[in-house]
Formats: structure tokens, sequence, C-alpha cells
């Protein structure tokens, strides 16, 4: 439950916190616009996110911002841009170029199951070990997720870019929001 007191001393943080969010997923909407032409601004409950080793769920609503490809979210530790993939049209190479970017933060993890994990940056993994998994998973679809700190949230703009530059050139299939 939440601490009534911790709330009560820090509500002007806290408020200003929420708007940095809120000020930045509007600022993202406005630079998307402008590069795909089509975006749908929202908001998103019962998203869950990591705090330490956990995961806790958020009953509280999240800036959304769907794009053609996908959506991007704005949330108290970042700002994330998730995709789902068809696993059928995942490829090695793909996999292999993904991995070559490494300023890019991404996980892939299950599009049912999304506490199966097939990849996390930073862990050491062959592009052909991770195909694997997902084609012998249950999986048809895989969601693939960039993530940014928030004081680098502008940045995750050109990881959209160099993602979806990467999954035209190995023409994969994916699910538009």
């Amino acid at each position: 439950m939440c601490d009534v007191d911790f709330l009560i001393e820090y509500w002007p943080k806290i408020h200003g916190s929420l708007n940095l969010i809120w000020n930045i997923a509007c600022e993202l909407a406005d630079k998307l616009l402008e590069i795909y032409g089509k975006v749908q601004f929202s908001t998103a409950t019962g998203n869950y996110i990591k705090i330490g080793d956990e995961w806790h769920l958020q009953k509280y609503p999240i800036p959304i911002i769907k794009i053609p490809i996908g959506e991007v979210g704005v949330n108290l530790n970042g700002v994330s841009f998730v995709t789902c993939i068809y696993s059928k049209s995942l490829t090695e190479d793909f996999l292999s170029e993904l991995m070559r970017l490494k300023e890019l933060n991404f996980e892939i993890y299950g599009g049912k199951d999304f506490f199966k994990t097939f990849h996390r940056s930073g862990v050491k993994q062959s592009p052909s070990t991770i195909l694997k998994n997902i084609m012998e998973s249950p999986e048809k679809v895989v969601q693939m997720e960039v993530k940014r700190r928030i004081d680098d949230a502008y940045k995750i703009v050109d990881d959209i870019n160099e993602v979806y530059g990467l999954m035209k050139q190995f023409k994969l299939q994916y699910i538009s929001p």
C-alpha cells in the first residue's frame, strides 16, 4: 500500500515528476508525427514496471503514443518503444544487425507470455540461439522493446528509426497497433 506520509510530504515533487512525464510524451508525439505522419495519443493502464528485480502492476495510467509500427510509452523509469513481430519472419541476420547497435538497449519477449524473455541487451547470446529459442516456443508473435532512461528520452526517436530501418531491410512482418 502507498505510504501516505510520503505522499503528503512530497506531493509537489510527485506532481512535477508526473508533469515531466506528460511533457516528454507530448513532445515525443510531435516528433513522431513529423516522421510517421500519424500518431494516436492515449493512456494505458494495467502495465507493469520493474522495480529492482520484481515486476509491479501499475494501476495508474501512463501516456502511450501509437505509431504505425508500435507504441511508445513514457513511464516513471524511462521511455520505451514496443513493436510486435511475427516470429516466423525473424532472421538470424536481423538479430545480428540489431545486436551490433551498441547503444541500443532492447529486449525480446513473448507476445502472450510477456514474462518469457528471449533476449536482453547485455546478456551474451548468439543470434542463432535466440532465434532457435523463439522458434521452439509456442509464441507466434514476439515483442521487441527498446528502452531509454528518462534523461535520454528523446533519443528513443533515433532508436525507433534504426530498428524500423532494419525491420524493413530484413522484411520483418509486424502487427500495427
